[in-house]
């Protein structure tokens, strides 16, 4: 990897400085309770990341942990809350799985849009809504 043990030492010192570390040269090198709490969240965005990639786009669990990890690096801190947020609020809700992730769901499996989301898109009125009954009976809207 073309690093130097200098750099591998000022490195974990910085890491010390911070507060997310204990370390002493040449001694055993432990977390803080701060570098425990910023090392679980990260990983729990990743899972949740992977987690949306898995079950809602149907990406295959492979593809999702490289894209995870691509993903929560290429947008920003605010884009990357805003993502989890929706995530864990799709898992919550009572909903559980809106008819338009279904219809998402289908549309990836048959490579085209079901007769029924064409009727809804139809309908849309003037704010993007559908007008049609069908978007409604299985979702909270």
């Amino acid at each position: 990897m073309g690093i130097g043990p200098s750099s591998v030492s000022e490195a974990l010192k910085n890491l010390g400085e911070r507060g997310f570390i204990n370390y002493a040269p040449y001694e055993l090198i432990t977390l803080t309770e701060l570098g425990y709490d910023i090392a679980k969240g990260l990983i729990e965005r990743q899972e949740i990341i992977q987690n949306f990639l898995v079950n809602i786009l149907k990406v295959s669990p492979e593809a999702a942990e490289e894209n995870a990890n691509l993903l929560e690096h290429a947008i920003t801190g605010d884009t990357l809350d805003k993502f989890v947020k929706f995530f864990q609020f799709s898992q919550i809700c009572p909903c559980k799985e809106p008819k338009w992730i279904k219809g998402y769901h289908k549309y990836c499996e048959q490579g085209k849009i079901s007769s029924s989301c064409k009727e809804c898109i139809k309908s849309k009125d003037n704010n993007g809504y559908a007008r049609s009954k069908c978007c409604y009976e299985y979702c909270c809207l």
